[in-house]
């Protein structure tokens, strides 16, 4: 599998990502994340950007969720090659991928709902190098 070298280009894709976020939040939030209609979504917390260029194991990082009613966590990732499906786990809680971009590196979005308040990990799984982020919405 290739390495990812970080490059501008992917902490580009990486700010667009994370710039990006509050809309998918939007998006999921007014299909079927929570019924209220117009109901504000409100920033809660934000973590990363990481990289890592272990081939071998997990990457991981802390993470600091709210205690706010009706919360989503959203994680972007940049790995790469296209290679195997990564999985990410919040407080060891599995996110559900919801979009994903297959190109020379694969550039995927993650969430999770009412992930657990208060501090904790997240941890992808994936054979290859990695750049990372992550926000909570309430």
């Amino acid at each position: 599998m290739p390495q990812i070298i970080p490059t501008k280009k992917h902490h580009y894709l990486l700010l667009f990502l994370i710039l990006t976020l509050p809309f998918l939040a939007g998006i999921a939030y007014f299909t079927g994340f929570n019924q209220k209609a117009f109901a504000a979504i409100t920033f809660d917390s934000s973590s990363g950007p990481v990289c890592s260029q272990d081939l071998t194991g997990p990457i991981s990082w802390s993470h600091t969720t709210g205690n706010q009613p009706n919360r989503i966590l959203i994680v972007g990732l940049s790995t790469g090659g296209i290679g195997p499906t990564p999985t990410v786990t919040y407080k060891g809680a599995p996110l559900t991928e919801f979009t994903s971009i297959n190109g020379g590196n694969r550039h995927s979005l993650w969430y999770l709902k009412d992930p657990a308040p208060g501090p904790g990990n997240i941890t992808v799984n994936i054979g290859s190098g990695v750049l990372g982020g992550a926000t909570t919405y309430y």
